[in-house]
């Protein structure tokens, strides 16, 4: 479960540009939320977009994606949910999960989705007990 340091360099730079895409310069809502600790200092974050997919329900992350008006739908998709290291093991992974699962109902949606780094067992392991079940496994 471990990362060398180039891999470690690639997956922030991929994140980073996931996220300002995500998140900043989509035409469907999105939201990045944070969670605070007490001192006021930011411990947990993630994000959640309204994100098309195809007839068939595989979400398309590309230009020439899918939308309602072609043949597609939308939901939303939970991601690059992060827990400072220095704060984990004390319930703020759940809190950025409930923040998240009630944006998605604030949205009126049916359903979300999660996508979490295969290696990341951590993560998995929090997102189970939360009731989230491993469906597809999606390539970028």
């Amino acid at each position: 479960d471990q990362y060398d340091g180039s891999e470690v360099r690639a997956l922030v730079q991929a994140q980073a540009a996931d996220m300002r895409k995500r998140y900043f310069g989509s035409r469907y809502d999105a939201a990045l939320l944070v969670v605070e600790d007490e001192d006021g200092e930011i411990v947990a974050c993630g994000g959640v977009s309204v994100t098309p997919r195809d007839a068939d329900g595989v979400f398309a992350f590309g230009v020439d994606a899918p939308t309602p008006t072609n043949g597609g739908s939308t939901a939303p998709v939970i991601a690059n949910v992060a827990v400072a290291s220095s704060a984990r093991r004390r319930g703020y992974g759940k809190k950025i999960m409930a923040a998240l699962e009630d944006q998605c109902r604030e949205w009126q949606s049916p359903e979300s989705w999660l996508l979490v780094e295969l290696r990341n067992g951590k993560a998995q392991s929090l997102y189970r007990k939360l009731g989230y079940v491993s469906t597809k496994l999606v390539r970028a």
